[in-house]
């Protein structure tokens, strides 16, 4: 919280801009697990690490990710998109999504002056004059797959033997 006082005390905006808030509701299951891993493939592979290394890093991260279910009153659920609340991995995904995000407003241009991220909440300047941050982030999650609500954030109950979620 003090951090943040210290930013802003002396911050200076212009008449164009406005000085937004913002929180991302539900980014764990919002996360696309394929874009996921391939930011994180992307991060490795700019890190140096041989390609081989980065195939069992994200294919056990693949693994971990897509295959998760859980019982909740005596019901089987698997979730079937997005990262899923609980899985140790999610929170390392969600930020490297975020981190690849930002890096593509800055690399298109339109990452704005002001850009202030702790995990799901943001602090941004917003140009009145410069539409295209809302444009972005709006063709990004309707390219995502993510411009229709879900039920249960993505979550479908397992058909069958249960079992094969443990396997």
């Amino acid at each position: 919280m003090f951090e943040f006082v210290e930013k802003v005390k002396d911050l200076e905006i212009s008449e164009d801009e406005t000085i937004v808030s913002f929180d991302i509701t539900a980014l764990f299951p919002s996360i696309p697990i394929n874009l996921a891993i391939d930011a994180i493939r992307l991060h490795l592979t700019k890190h140096g690490l041989p390609h081989d290394q980065i195939c069992s890093y994200t294919n056990a991260i693949e693994k971990c990710m897509k295959f998760n279910c859980f019982q909740f009153r005596n019901t089987f659920y698997e979730c079937s998109s997005g990262c899923s609340m609980g899985n140790s991995l999610s929170p390392l995904v969600a930020e490297t999504s975020m981190c690849k995000f930002a890096s593509d407003l800055k690399g298109d241009g339109v990452l704005p002056r002001i850009w202030w991220r702790y995990v799901d909440d943001t602090v941004s300047s917003r140009c009145q004059s410069r539409a295209s941050l809302q444009t972005r982030c709006s063709l990004g999650r309707e390219s995502a797959g993510h411009g229709h609500k879900k039920d249960c954030s993505g979550l479908c109950q397992v058909k069958g033997d249960p079992k094969r979620c443990f396997e």
